[in-house]
């Protein structure tokens, strides 16, 4: 049996999608966790240049085959694999996406825990991680339209037989009510986590700013997240279909 895998989702971007995945994949790591994370976000990749790595291939290279995933994983912040992308269009065009699945079953073999921060929109790409991971977890700051794009997105997850596992709420402050936010989302608050002006752009804050009230919430999110998808939910996904939501 591989390792877990949790895909980190969003609705639109700028709700922190990709630096909850980077601090997910952090805090299982410094919890001893053996722990990858990977750009499926293809289209929009950002995930090398917030954990501060030189990569010589991408996961771009492993999809359109000039590279294998061993060739494009570096060790990244606190000895977290980091597969990255690549922000080149030639590199979106040439990857194949039908190589997604065996990307993260290579992952999956090769580390306990697999955090893949994914793309938006119904794209072959955004919809394999939904299908093929344990457990999905949403992203959304507290603005409604944000909270329900994130709604949307939940709804495709589940066309494509994946499991919401809940939602994170980022950039919350005194008056937030992460709560209602959920609510409004429709599925379990997962976390809340703070904004930090004093610690931003400093990634992943889990090692960075171990004290600040992100870097604690991120913390408490890793275990949400494995008890939430614990393992009852272990290797379920390994012999998923993805499917089309026009499928029926």
């Amino acid at each position: 049996m591989g390792g877990t895998m949790y895909a980190v989702a969003g609705g639109k971007g700028g709700v922190g999608k990709t630096t909850t995945a980077l601090n997910l994949a952090a805090a299982f790591e410094t919890g001893g966790t053996d722990t990858a994370v990977v750009d499926a976000d293809l289209e929009m990749t950002n995930l090398g240049d917030l954990a501060g790595i030189d990569n010589e291939h991408s996961v771009h290279d492993v999809l359109s085959g000039r590279a294998t995933v061993e060739e494009a994983t570096v060790e990244g912040p606190g000895g977290v694999t980091v597969l990255a992308g690549e922000d080149n269009i030639d590199a979106v065009r040439r990857a194949e996406t039908a190589r997604l699945r065996d990307v993260f079953h290579t992952l999956r073999t090769n580390h306990e825990t697999v955090v893949a921060d994914t793309g938006a929109g119904l794209t072959h790409a955004a919809l394999v991680p939904y299908g093929l991971a344990d457990g999905v977890v949403m992203v959304t700051t507290d603005n409604e339209v944000a909270a329900l794009d994130v709604a949307k997105t939940a709804e495709m997850v589940r066309e494509v037989d994946g499991t919401v596992l809940g939602v994170v709420v980022t950039r919350t402050s005194e008056g937030t009510d992460a709560d209602a936010t959920a609510d409004t989302v429709g599925e379990p608050l997962l976390e809340s986590v703070p904004e930090a002006p004093d610690v931003a752009g400093e990634e992943p804050m889990v090692l960075t700013a171990p004290g600040s009230g992100p870097a604690q919430a991120y913390q408490l999110l890793a275990g949400s997240v494995e008890a939430a998808g614990g393992p009852a939910h272990e290797g379920e996904s390994s012999g998923k279909r993805v499917r089309s939501p026009t499928q029926d």
